[in-house]
């Protein structure tokens, strides 16, 4: 500004050189202002999308019935890889859910998860045998466009339409983190090289799981020559595996941006995700804040992949189920409660009522915490997934779990609650199911045997 001014004074009298500064001063400050009402704007407009985004709840009850059991497999998946010391964390939306949602993207029905090729290969190790879980691969291969990858799945042999995506990750060893991009265009080049080996296979079933085990071990075999390249089990930096779906961006990171892994609230428990996160994440989506361009829109890698019985799976809707309790010193009672409801629909929710809740609505604490109750029902075979009652409104639960079936004991048969519970719930769709009472034995009977019997 000074060198303006000092231009203004050869050219002009002084009456004009102070109205011109005042002019040039008055048009700055209104431009200045402008400017802070813009960021204020921004910032608002941003501050709205954070709020807006948080609150979304599921867009479709056809979503939520596919985010529940996936949840629960995820759930499968974490107690396995931790008794048998193996790492993986959310990635994809299932991360981008995590921290903006608290769970699943409300239109997102499936979940995402990365893990080391040298964990992948020991937990396909573990699963062999194992009658309730598998990994499976599923391809992607296509000659009319050129595409062929390979992804994992881990999936409940029970239940084989709900699975888990899994991105297997490589180790290696980066000397200069300038030639990054080099690094990333050479492998994007023996991509190349791959998708082209695989393409003149003679694969017949394109886009689904492949049963000719001739062929599935043609294809390992050119997977292993490109994945050779790589570690096998450490590493400066981490590089996303070459024979899956390509990727619209550069996934190679620094070892310490993905470990050590951090625990991170999802749904109701707690999973692992990179180290540092939001830099993980930027690369990806970049402002994670801003409403996407997707909202409302679920879609997947894979639209459709074979299994057996899945297909004749696929058509048949999910009847799920939920009833709730203390669940006190668990009993034969709870357990003829728990095996009927099972009976009655293919996937069942049990809340498990707080401490606060019982000491308010009974006068009386349990003998057992919260978390030791609802582990007893997770190891319940009945039982698909343990969630948190702090709240006795049936009708309230069925919003946040869109059941179609609630179960009770026939105790609770007339009573008034209930009934008003049956005359909502029946608007909505929901049958509610009474059981007969198992009359033999009741947490306070135990309770009182236990006090009465007591050596003193």
């Amino acid at each position: 500004m000074k060198q303006f001014y000092r231009f203004l004074s050869h050219i002009m009298c002084g009456k004009a050189k102070k109205y011109f500064r005042k002019l040039y001063e008055e048009e700055f400050l209104q431009y200045k202002n402008l400017l802070n009402k813009m960021d204020y704007i921004i910032q608002r407009a941003d501050i709205s999308e954070r709020a807006l985004l948080y609150m979304m709840s599921p867009t479709r009850k056809d979503i939520t019935d596919i985010q529940i059991p996936t949840l629960n497999l995820l759930k499968d998946l974490k107690s396995i890889c931790i008794k048998n010391n193996i790492q993986f964390w959310l990635q994809g939306g299932s991360l981008l859910g995590a921290i903006r949602h608290g769970g699943f993207i409300p239109w997102d029905d499936d979940a995402d998860c990365g893990m080391m090729r040298v964990d992948c290969k020991k937990l396909e190790e573990f699963l062999k045998q194992n009658e309730d879980f598998a990994i499976i691969d599923c391809y992607g291969i296509r000659k009319y466009d050129g595409m062929a990858y390979q992804m994992k799945k881990f999936i409940n042999k029970h239940n084989p339409k709900i699975n888990i995506d899994l991105f297997v990750y490589d180790y290696i060893d980066i000397n200069n983190h300038n030639k990054i991009f080099d690094i990333w265009n050479e492998y994007q080049e023996q991509k190349q090289n791959m998708k082209n080996e695989i393409l003149a296979l003679d694969v017949e079933n394109e886009d689904c799981e492949i049963h000719d085990i001739k062929i599935k071990q043609k294809i390992s075999k050119i997977i292993r020559k490109y994945t050779k390249n790589y570690n096998a089990t450490d590493g400066n930096s981490i590089i996303f595996g070459i024979e899956q779906i390509p990727s619209k961006f550069m996934r190679v990171y620094s070892k310490d941006v993905i470990f050590p892994l951090r625990k991170i609230y999802f749904c109701d428990d707690y999973f692992y995700a990179p180290n540092h996160v939001y830099e993980y994440l930027e690369r990806q989506y970049g402002n994670i804040w801003r409403l996407p361009h997707d909202v409302g829109d679920a879609h997947h890698m894979f639209s459709e992949w074979s299994y057996s019985h899945s297909l004749q799976n696929n058509n048949k809707k999910m009847i799920i189920g939920y009833t709730a309790g203390a669940f006190d010193v668990f009993h034969i009672g709870h357990l003829n409660l728990l095996k009927r409801a099972k009976e009655n629909c293919d996937y069942l929710i049990v809340g498990v009522t707080t401490d606060e809740l019982i000491q308010a609505t009974k006068n009386k604490s349990p003998l057992a915490t919260l978390d030791e109750r609802m582990e007893i029902l997770r190891q319940i075979k009945y039982v698909d997934q343990v969630v948190v009652q702090d709240d006795l409104d049936k009708v309230a639960a069925w919003e946040r779990y869109h059941y179609d079936k609630l179960f009770s004991g026939d105790d609770w048969c007339g009573n008034p609650r209930w009934k008003k519970y049956e005359q909502e719930l029946k608007k909505i769709g929901v049958d509610v199911i009474y059981f007969p009472y198992t009359k033999t034995i009741s947490s306070t009977k135990i309770k009182d045997f236990i006090m009465n019997n007591a050596e003193v």
